[in-house]
């Protein structure tokens, strides 16, 4: 059988845990799958997969296997992208990494217009507010709101963001909306918890020179981005988030924005991606998308 197949199917299922899906994503039937990484298995003289009726999981060697296999196939698509990109063609699959509010909101609105440009290519958009392992998860980019740590990682600045106090109108109906940061106190403030500190982030504001920082006290706290935005819609309490996430919320009305003159930059956008020459074609082109559809937000 042929070798570059069988390296393609296992490393698919590997990443979809499972035959039937990776030979669907293949066009291939189970059996054919399991046929391909059995001679495989047959000619490292090892086994690569652990199989039950209900599980596939991954050996010792598997994953080494796996790591070096999925490289090897990244950069057989990516000489051949930078063929086709000489061309003006994008082929292949393009794994990105995003927070799932930013991909909501901005990015994939716009993502018809970006697609239909590139026929050729199959965008695999994972979205996820954790922090990602780039190179371990054999993810191309990622897009990251946050102040970047040090890493070896390549990052392209996409520009800014702003925070942004809001409730909805029935919460609101209850409650006098809060003139100052320390007003909060007496509303009922839903809690984004960061894995890295265990906590929910402390809530910034700015105002001529001035600088407050409160902890938002209430009864409910979210550790995803969706939910937290979700329960602010809901009336549960008052939420701090970015702008560029809210806008359309705002100009509904589902939405309202509180303390307008304390507002204060939030954390800055960046494409990264890990480090090579040259820059895949496909990633230069989905950073010069993304940036073209960043709003400018004032900092």
């Amino acid at each position: 059988m042929d070798r570059l197949l069988g390296m393609r199917v296992f490393v698919r299922v590997v990443e979809r845990g499972s035959f039937a899906r990776a030979a669907q994503d293949l066009d291939l039937s189970a059996t054919q799958a399991s046929a391909h990484v059995a001679d495989l298995e047959r000619r490292l003289g090892t086994k690569l997969l652990n199989r039950t009726t209900r599980k596939v999981s991954v050996t010792a060697d598997g994953r080494a296997y796996y790591d070096r296999a999925a490289r090897i196939l990244r950069d057989i698509e990516d000489a051949e992208n930078e063929v086709s990109s000489r061309q003006g063609v994008l082929r292949g699959t393009l794994r990105v990494d995003a927070p799932p509010l930013f991909a909501r909101a901005v990015l994939i609105p716009a993502l018809p217009a970006f697609l239909g440009a590139h026929p050729g290519l199959t965008l695999d958009l994972r979205l996820r507010d954790q922090l990602s392992d780039l190179v371990g998860e054999g993810i191309d980019c990622a897009i990251r709101v946050a102040k970047l740590a040090d890493s070896s990682l390549v990052a392209r600045r996409l520009g800014g963001t702003r925070l942004v106090t809001l409730a909805a109108p029935e919460y609101l109906a209850s409650k006098p909306a809060p003139r100052t940061p320390e007003e909060l106190a007496g509303h009922n403030c839903i809690g984004f918890r960061l894995a890295h500190l265990g906590a929910a982030a402390p809530w910034l504001f700015r105002r001529a020179g001035e600088r407050v920082v409160i902890e938002p006290k209430g009864n409910l706290m979210c550790d995803t981005g969706e939910a937290h935005l979700a329960a602010a819609i809901a009336g549960v309490g008052v939420i701090q988030t970015l702008s560029i996430v809210t806008m359309g919320l705002v100009g509904s009305g589902r939405l309202v924005t509180l303390l307008d003159d304390w507002s204060s930059a939030g954390p800055p956008m960046s494409l990264v991606y890990a480090p090579g020459k040259p820059v895949p074609a496909k990633i230069r082109a989905f950073a010069d998308f993304v940036l073209s559809v960043c709003p400018s937000v004032p900092t």
